[in-house]
């Protein structure tokens, strides 16, 4: 279902709706068992640990250590939010070797039943916490990610966006002043030049960075 998902345009909408009308057994299974799928995703069973590094780092986009290095150098803060909990996603940083993230925000099976059918876009939801435990407005949180939903999540919200086309085989975001890097050796560039978008927007002076 997962491979379907990833790789059929618009199928995520089609299985919405094909699940909208689907037996409450079915949708109790699928609630149960997203937990395991996601811990399966990140780190497949079986493997030694030394393996799962190996798998987790074989993951991870060329850049990405250093290109963090340099964002908190510059003085901005970093959080890593993903729809999983937040201890796979702190395994997974440390699988990887990745420092200087300061929050992780993440999303249980709890907060998945309590969501549903109360916010149309569960990007929404990391958005509004990052924000909380930054302690700074969502105006003042900055977006990256790779899929339309997190673009429109960070428009609904008000925060600000930059597309990760990582990927070839991304489509360009259909707004022409989205903002985007094709590799982290880029990402801080297109975080500065968001940047002074905000703040010229905001017409006040600069004064901290809580990206």
């Amino acid at each position: 279902m997962k491979g379907i998902v990833d790789s059929v345009p618009h199928a995520s909408d089609i299985l919405k709706n094909v699940l909208r009308s689907a037996p409450s057994e079915i949708e109790d299974f699928l609630d149960k068992k997203r937990s395991t799928f996601r811990r399966e995703a990140l780190f497949p069973p079986q493997m030694s640990k030394p393996e799962l590094e190996d798998y987790v780092n074989s993951k991870v986009f060329p850049g990405v250590k250093e290109a963090f290095q340099e964002i908190r150098g510059r003085g901005y803060s970093i959080a890593v939010a993903s729809l999983t909990d937040e201890e796979r996603i702190e395994s997974a940083l440390k699988l990887a070797g990745i420092p200087h993230v300061g929050i992780i925000v993440g999303r249980n099976e709890y907060q998945d039943r309590e969501l549903k059918g109360h916010i149309k876009n569960d990007k929404i939801f990391l958005i509004r916490k990052i924000a909380n435990l930054s302690g700074v407005p969502v105006s003042r949180v900055l977006y990256v990610g790779d899929h339309e939903k997190d673009e429109a999540a960070a428009r609904d919200i008000g925060a600000s966006f930059i597309h990760a086309r990582l990927i070839a085989s991304l489509k360009a975001s259909a707004d022409k002043r989205t903002l985007s890097f094709e590799d982290y050796s880029k990402l801080i560039h297109a975080i500065e030049l968001a940047e002074s978008r905000v703040r010229a927007s905001e017409d006040v002076p600069h004064a901290g960075r809580h990206y």
